[in-house]
């Protein structure tokens, strides 16, 4: 994996873990209710769960390239 490929992706992570929506709501509402403690681990099992699905989604995509033989993965 080149440096730009991982940025990019850990751009993407970024991204999926820092828009607002109903994981967002889950640790803001953990934390008014249950403190900053519970807050943060709600906000690192989501931050987790976004890596994989980030991950999964990518690795389909390039599985998809390389099957139809799209972009740098063409011969």
């Amino acid at each position: 994996m080149t440096l730009a490929a991982f940025l990019a992706y850990c751009a993407a992570i970024t991204f999926a873990a820092a828009t607002p929506g109903p994981a967002m709501f889950t640790v803001i509402a953990n934390g008014v209710s249950r403190g900053f403690v519970r807050a943060f681990l709600a906000g690192l099992g989501i931050a987790a769960g976004d890596a994989v699905l980030v991950t999964l989604a990518l690795l389909g995509l390039v599985a998809l390239a390389q099957t139809f033989e799209w972009g740098v993965f063409s011969s």
